[in-house]
């Protein structure tokens, strides 16, 4: 569209704003630019004008382009709130399975205590159930939070 006429930027705007929600469809960034260039083309068809029947066309137009910017910026959250569910999840398993081999060493110090008494020493076996369950407690604890 050669010309810069009222018209000419309504429409590079409305095929700007079919373009974006295309994009936006195939999560390709470049939406927001889109989007942003239809704004201100229907900015600028509508300082152009005098004509009602375009300026009403214009304002439709350039809140349809609105609205699909605020979808996309919904869409965005609610992806990143389920990114950041799903990785919660992820550390709550992380967490289960380290307290899971937590709870074996201490089984295996307690059927063993004699043993590992006699290889490390009491006071070191102690320090060592020690640090596993306030390990496991604190995690318990991570968990409770998360």
């Amino acid at each position: 569209m050669p010309t810069q006429t009222a018209k000419d930027l309504y429409n590079r705007a409305t095929l700007k704003t079919i373009r974006a929600y295309q994009l936006m469809q195939q999560e390709d960034q470049n939406y927001k630019q889109t989007l942003q260039e239809a704004q201100n083309d229907f900015r600028l068809a509508s300082a152009k004008t005098n004509n009602i029947y375009l300026q009403n066309r214009i304002k439709n137009n350039a809140s349809i382009s609105q609205n699909i910017q605020y979808i996309a910026d919904i869409q965005i959250c609610f992806t990143n709130f389920d990114t950041l569910l799903t990785d919660l999840d992820n550390i709550q398993a992380s967490i289960e399975q380290t307290q899971i081999s937590i709870q074996d060493q201490l089984q295996y110090i307690q059927e063993n205590t004699s043993k590992i008494n006699q290889s490390v020493g009491e006071d070191c076996q102690q320090k060592i159930q020690n640090a596993f369950s306030t390990s496991y407690n604190a995690l318990t604890e991570i968990n409770q939070t998360i």
